[in-house]
């Protein structure tokens, strides 16, 4: 099922979201990379994304491929995503 901005803003309670490309990937708050409604990548502050090497659904796994061509990024454990995610957000997102 597709999922919109207006989607991911309501799932995050956050304003600031853009989608990349017409892919069902989404920058939430300029550091979250969300496929879906899940959370697969945060942005460090060096500019550089931390990608989960966690196995989603093929189209997911398309998405992150394309993404990762045109962005700096790094490939980590699903925990790092989640322990970096505690660490910007430590009240949650």
């Amino acid at each position: 099922m597709p999922v919109t901005i207006k989607d991911i803003k309501h799932f995050f309670s956050l304003a600031d979201v853009e989608q990349v490309k017409s892919m069902q990937l989404f920058i939430v708050n300029n550091n979250i990379l969300v496929s879906y409604r899940t959370i697969i990548g945060i942005l460090d502050n060096n500019d550089c994304w931390h990608i989960t090497n966690k196995k989603y659904s093929s189209s997911t796994s398309k998405q992150i491929t394309i993404f990762k061509r045109s962005n700096y990024h790094v490939i980590v454990d699903d925990e790092v995503v989640d322990s970096m995610q505690a660490y910007y957000y430590p009240n949650g997102i």
